[in-house]
């Protein structure tokens, strides 16, 4: 347990502040985030006022290092989102729907977890809670809502390239009942998932940590969102794909026209996405032939 000795509130110690100045960070960083202290000394090294850094690290790129994971700490130590005030950021995906005391619950859990793990592996570079709640958990209640407009629902649904398990998790949050894959082939991100899958006390869920490429599977419903390499996953996508599946793509509207060139697709007019300029949904329903 740290033995550190605060000053006032609102305030760091000398000692503190000094290793926060040299390490890059501002006045006002130093006033409001007394709660980094332990972190401070934890990051900073004690060799520091000797010039000596660990070996491969110039004085600026190790300075910095520590300066990113002091703020990454701080960030996941911040005060926690309320239930009240999530419903309240997610109103305008969900419209005149609006999440359950026991749903919001569950967003308030998997928002902290990711927090968490944030500071320590890279699962969004988007750090602040309530963007998190708007850009990543907003567009995937929004695409819930419209693929399973019954929440009721038992379908099967593969969410491709999960990383920190959007769009799938908060689908199934929505919906219970749906048996979700998430494919995400990083397996640190994997190890990040089984964990929000465990906190979150969920059923019917498999992890796969694999190439959705190499997956030999179909399902109802196909999900993807920020993937790399948007037109080679396409045809993955397709494949993927029960006859007359459906597949939601949260993607730019720029990328529109290229998912439109798969060909056994029917797309509908992509949704814009509420908060959002340039994102949209869109939707399609897969040929009723056997592939």
């Amino acid at each position: 347990m740290s033995t550190h000795s605060h000053g006032p509130r609102g305030t760091l110690s000398k000692k503190s502040t000094q290793l926060l100045h040299s390490a890059g960070l501002n006045q006002a960083v130093v006033e409001v985030k007394p709660l980094i202290e332990p972190v401070i000394h934890c990051f900073v090294p004690l060799s520091y006022n000797t010039g000596s850094y660990p070996e491969g690290f110039a004085r600026n790129t190790y300075t910095q290092k520590c300066k990113e994971r002091c703020i990454s700490q701080f960030e996941y130590n911040a005060p926690q989102v309320s239930e009240d005030r999530i419903s309240e950021l997610l109103s305008p995906f969900l419209g005149q729907t609006a999440l359950s005391e026991e749903q919001l619950a569950a967003v308030q859990i998997y928002l902290e977890l990711l927090l968490k793990w944030n500071a320590k592996i890279t699962l969004t570079a988007i750090r602040k809670p309530e963007e998190i709640a708007t850009r990543h958990f907003g567009e995937s209640f929004f695409a819930a809502a419209q693929i399973f407009p019954d929440q009721d629902s038992n379908a099967s649904l593969i969410d491709i390239g999960s990383g920190a398990g959007f769009p799938g998790l908060p689908m199934k949050i929505w919906a219970p009942g749906i048996a979700l894959t998430l494919i995400e082939s990083n397996q640190r991100k994997a190890t990040f998932l089984r964990e929000a899958v465990r906190a979150l006390e969920m059923l019917h869920i498999e992890i796969k940590t694999a190439r959705a490429e190499n997956m030999d599977i179909q399902t109802d419903v196909v999900t993807l969102r920020a993937v790399e390499k948007f037109g080679g996953i396409l045809p993955v996508v397709e494949r993927l794909l029960k006859p007359e599946g459906r597949a939601a793509l949260l993607i730019g509207a720029s990328q529109v026209e290229l998912a439109k060139s798969a060909a056994t697709i029917d797309w509908q007019e992509p949704i814009p996405i509420p908060l959002s300029q340039s994102r949209v949904l869109l939707i399609g329903q897969a040929s009723g032939q056997e592939r």
